[in-house]
């Protein structure tokens, strides 16, 4: 499972527009694209406010495809300026260490994506994942 994150909000997220970052350790980092809308921000403000469950969707679907058994921790959360059918809305990346070898999976990193849903079915549900390399 995920180790437990702290999310803080800040008052004005255009002051850190493109990036949302929070300060002190342990904190997760939402980027938020350049161009995207004001009303980006309030869509991560309620990302923000889910992220422990979204989290959780996003880790179960992982751990259900790998062989190794390990950690995924949250590097950060990317929300789009837009919500696309091959993008989503959101995605938020992960980084794996393995049990087995602490860097066997140091140059990998894994992002699940996420689409907001209308009510009364989950509000935000992954439809598709991305493993890639540094």
């Amino acid at each position: 499972q995920s180790k437990a994150m702290e999310v803080r909000r800040p008052i004005n997220l255009r002051e850190y527009s493109p990036r949302w970052v929070y300060p002190g350790g342990g904190c997760v980092d939402f980027e938020i694209d350049g161009n995207a809308p004001a009303a980006r921000d309030d869509f991560a403000r309620r990302v923000a406010k889910d992220l422990e469950s979204i989290c959780d969707k996003a880790v179960n679907l992982l751990t259900s495809f790998m062989k190794d058994t390990g950690e995924f921790n949250l590097d950060y959360v990317r929300v789009f300026s837009e919500k696309t059918a091959e993008q989503g809305d959101f995605f938020l990346s992960f980084s794996f260490v393995s049990d087995c070898d602490a860097n066997e999976y140091g140059y990998t990193y894994f992002h699940v994506h996420f689409v907001e849903h209308v009510r009364p079915s989950p509000c935000f549900w992954p439809f598709r994942f991305v493993v890639g390399f540094h």
